[in-house]
Order: structure tokens, then sequence, then C-alpha cells
């Protein structure tokens, strides 16, 4: 059995950029990617389902379950020359295997819909941090490294795990152009702060508006971050997700 995306509503795009937000280091990708969609009323246009993700269910308070799930949400400006799409999910592939299989049935589905450019996000663990944390990004060519350094973003150096790094490897296999933005975090906790840091970077590169207000008050209040997140069991599900 593969991966296999299954298109809930058809669409078409103009030159979209492809953003990915799943689950890893501080949450910030998630954050990111769940406050993008609920600012920008992004609409779920694809579900993802893989014999990759993890095996099992989580039962809400309702009692109803919930399962490893990605989905694909689009957003259209209207008046930027890119619609985006959004990767968001709840869980990775847990194995190497997966992890190349579902990033490259993604990347595929991607370019079908126009998709030529990709930006990854993540965190970057440190034990301490500065006043004022630092993005990083690690890119594809030359032309997409002049573009973002211009924002302050510094050079990577070490190793990306999981879709994040995957993703924008395989995507400069495929003539696609983009990057992997890094927020520094402590990494022990939904980190708000860093995911309003990401946030406010893409709207300066790609050009849209979105309020940051809630991403400020979560910084201080982790009920609201579990909001943002969409989830009360986050604690739960980090025990999963602290394996990549």
């Amino acid at each position: 059995m593969k991966s296999r995306i299954r298109v809930t509503q058809k669409v078409r795009l103009r030159n979209p950029v492809l953003i990915e937000g799943l689950p890893g280091m501080g949450f910030i990708a998630n954050l990111s990617a769940k406050y993008l969609i609920q600012q920008l009323k992004a609409e779920k246009f694809a579900e993802i389902f893989s014999p990759h993700f993890q095996d099992m269910a989580v039962a809400s308070s309702t009692g109803a379950p919930r399962f490893p799930t990605n989905e694909l949400y689009f957003w259209s400006s209207g008046t930027l020359k890119s619609d985006l799409i959004i990767l968001d999910g709840n869980t990775q592939p847990l194995t190497m295997f997966g992890q190349y299989e579902l990033s490259g049935r993604l990347l595929a589905f991607a370019q079908e819909l126009g998709c030529n450019f990709i930006i990854c996000l993540g965190g970057l663990k440190r034990e301490a941090l500065a006043s004022s944390p630092q993005l990083y990004g690690t890119f594809t060519d030359l032309e997409t490294f002049t573009e973002v350094r211009r924002y302050g973003v510094a050079v990577m150096e070490g190793k990306i795990f999981g879709m994040a790094g995957l993703l924008l490897g395989l995507a400069s296999h495929r003539n696609m152009r983009g990057f992997c933005l890094l927020a520094e975090t402590l990494g022990t906790y939904p980190d708000a702060k860093a995911a309003k840091d990401v946030i406010a970077f893409l709207m300066a590169y790609l050009g849209f508006r979105v309020d940051l207000t809630e991403l400020d008050e979560a910084s201080n209040d982790e009920v609201k971050v579990l909001e943002l997140l969409g989830r009360s069991d986050v604690k739960r599900m980090e025990d999963i997700f602290s394996r990549f």
C-alpha cells in the first residue's frame, strides 16, 4: 500500500508556493501552518493517507477518534503573484522509506498543480536563547539564497531531519526552487514566539498580511497555544513526534 492523496476540491492555482508545516521541533512549523490556515481562511482541498503514519488513533474528549493525517489547504490572494498551498498535519511518516515515499508523492502532486517553489519550516534546537532568536535557512540555489538572505536569515549548517529537510532535498532534484527556514527554539514546548518570527518573515517575503495578535497572546499562555494547535492532547502526542 502506498501513500494516497485524495482531492476533495478541485483547484486552479496561480504559480503556487508550497509551505510545509508538519510537527517537529518546538511545533514551530505546525503552529505556523495552522495559524496561516486560520488567519487566511485557507480552504482544504486534499487529504493525505499513508501506511507510514503512526498505527494508532487518539480518542478526543467527545469519544471520537482522530487518526494520523496530513492535509493540503490553498489560499488565493487575487493580487499577489503566487497562491499558497499549505501542508498541515498531526504526524510525519515513522520510517525512512515512508519519508521518501510520501515526500515524492507530495512533490509530484504539487508540480501537477503548477508549483515549482517550496518553503519548509522547522525549529533549530538550542540549549539557551538570545533575546532575539535568529532565523536560519538552507537553499536549493544561489538565486534563492540571495533573495532570502536580504531578510537577515543566517546560513544553516548541519543536519535537518524529517520531511522539512527531505522535501527540500528532493525538490532540488525535480528542478524546483526553495528553502528551509528554521527558527531557534529550546524545543521543550510549543514555541509560539518562534512561530510568530517565522510568519513575520513569510509575510515580508511573500507579501501577504495577517494579524499576529493571537500568537503574541499564546507566547505566555499554554492553553492558548494548544487551542491554536487545535488539540488538547499535545503532551500525549509529543512522545510520538519526539522520535523525529
